[in-house]
């Protein structure tokens, strides 16, 4: 897959941090903190509304009806496909919260559901796929009695009507347990199932402590308990791949899995040794491992992102990386995968070679299907560096050009010098391709593709670890990534 830039979010002669871009049909923003000699480092908003063709610095309008909001410069929490800011006043006289517009103008103004002190340390969680939401946290700790008070309360209209999430009151009915909200919260929003809510509840007193799992469900106001185990801090989806169960980074972050809310058992989702064809303790052995996209620029777990408008199609980032402790510790490469049938087969997309250029995050653009990513040239090359430099690129050519890999027609290996093809058809006049990660062709012939067994004897030996096999028939294009062993 072919990119071409779009836009340099850095200034000339200064840096831009933390990048992020949304996408909305052709509009396109993107927010990073920038710097320049001159000028202290703020937060930047660009905006595209031509799919990237021209963009506009908006900074200054998102800010313009902020000094109604006590002065504060930042303009709140973004919601990704709403494509709009809410934000909440910190000022004794006013706590209201605002929704408002790339203009910088106030769509809405709803109140504050809480009354009370510690306003400082409350913050505004939105859910990406339902832009009617609106949760406010509002979490402090009394040193008095070194107690935790976390309260959760949510609409699911915008700030019209509110709920709490406090299941102290089920716990005892079900349980028999009297809690106190002395408590800490953490949540995951569904990924397919509009309502849903996941959410860890941790209580803790000076003599005891209790941890209760729950689903719950925002429209309906109906509470599921969940009596098991989870690993919260590797949690990155919630009912995504299936329902009722979270989806979980391995502990040695070179696959992923889920695990069912009711039976609580674990189930492989996806292994990356498996997918790229590759032996683990051959790589090991060489202190190389892979792992999940370990993107140190703020962006969390970049390394897997959903197609918005398709939940069934998603990509994924892999790194071969040299082992923790080794002097070099270099990122080595980067892979890039591809589903369309919610994870039962992935299709390579493409390679990053060298990190020359590390990709620090990427984004599907739904309504054209092409492909958008974030790369930098000028980084110390290691595995947690930080991107000072970003520049946006996209695909040339839309990611359904590779859809019909999710059925591919053929199976192959290569073994012994030899290329072995089992097709399920006869192909006649095809062409086969073989390249190595750094681009160069290894093979070209046309040949005729017999239905079964077809063997392409390869005269001069291939020392790469990886080949990726190009297939180009009369009715597809194929593309495998295949181990040379």
């Amino acid at each position: 897959m072919e990119f071409e830039e779009v836009f340099k979010i850095f200034p000339v002669g200064g840096i831009a941090r933390y990048s992020k871009v949304y996408i909305k049909n052709d509009t396109i923003l993107i927010k990073s903190d920038v710097s320049t000699p001159e000028i202290i480092e703020f937060e930047a908003y660009f905006l595209s509304t031509n799919s990237g063709k021209t963009f506009e610095d908006i900074s200054d309008r998102v800010r313009s009806s902020l000094p109604l909001l006590g002065g504060d410069t930042e303009p709140g929490v973004f919601h990704p496909t709403g494509f709009f800011f809410v934000k909440r006043n910190f000022t004794d006289k006013d706590t209201s919260i605002y929704y408002i517009s790339l203009d910088g103008g106030i769509m809405k103004k709803v109140e504050y559901p809480y009354r009370g002190g510690f306003l400082f340390s409350s913050y505004i969680e939105l859910n990406h796929k339902d832009p009617n939401y609106l949760a406010l946290h509002h979490n402090f700790f009394m040193f008095v009695n070194n107690t935790y008070y976390h309260q959760l309360s949510m609409s699911p209209d915008r700030g019209e009507s509110w709920k709490s999430l406090a299941p102290e009151g089920i716990i005892k009915e079900e349980k028999g347990i009297a809690l106190t909200p002395n408590r800490e919260i953490t949540t995951v929003y569904s990924e397919r199932n509009n309502g849903n809510i996941f959410a860890k509840f941790y209580y803790e007193s000076t003599f005891s402590s209790f941890t209760q799992y729950l689903v719950y469900n925002y429209i309906t106001d109906k509470y599921n308990l969940i009596n098991t185990n989870f690993e919260m801090e590797k949690v990155f989806n919630f009912e995504s791949f299936h329902d009722n169960s979270l989806d979980l980074v391995s502990e040695s972050g070179d696959g992923y899995y889920y695990q069912d809310l009711e039976s609580s058992e674990k189930f492989l989702q996806l292994d990356f040794y498996d997918l790229l064809n590759l032996n683990k303790d051959s790589i090991n052995s060489e202190n190389e491992n892979l792992q999940i996209g370990e993107f140190s620029n703020g962006q969390g777990y970049s390394f897997f992102k959903t197609n918005p408008n398709n939940i069934n199609h998603k990509i994924l980032s892999i790194l071969l990386t040299s082992s923790f402790g080794q002097v070099s510790d270099l990122v080595n490469h980067q892979f890039f995968f591809q589903t369309f049938d919610n994870g039962k087969t992935w299709e390579f997309i493409f390679e990053n070679i060298g990190m020359e250029e590390q990709v620090f995050d990427f984004f599907i653009k739904a309504n054209d299907m092409s492909l958008w990513i974030i790369k930098d040239s000028e980084l110390d090359y290691r595995r947690n560096a930080s991107s000072s430099h970003p520049i946006l690129y996209k695909s040339k050519s839309p990611l359904t050009s590779v859809e019909n890999q999710s059925e591919s027609k053929f199976n192959v290996d290569y073994s012994n010098g030899n290329l072995n093809i089992i097709s399920e058809t006869y192909f006649n006049n095809s062409t086969i391709s073989i390249y190595n990660l750094n681009g160069k062709t290894l093979l070209n012939k046309s040949i005729d593709l017999q239905m079964g067994e077809n063997s392409i004897t390869i005269e001069q030996p291939i020392d790469d670890k990886l080949i990726l096999v190009q297939i180009t028939t009369n009715e597809t294009q194929i593309f495998k990534l295949i181990s040379s062993d």
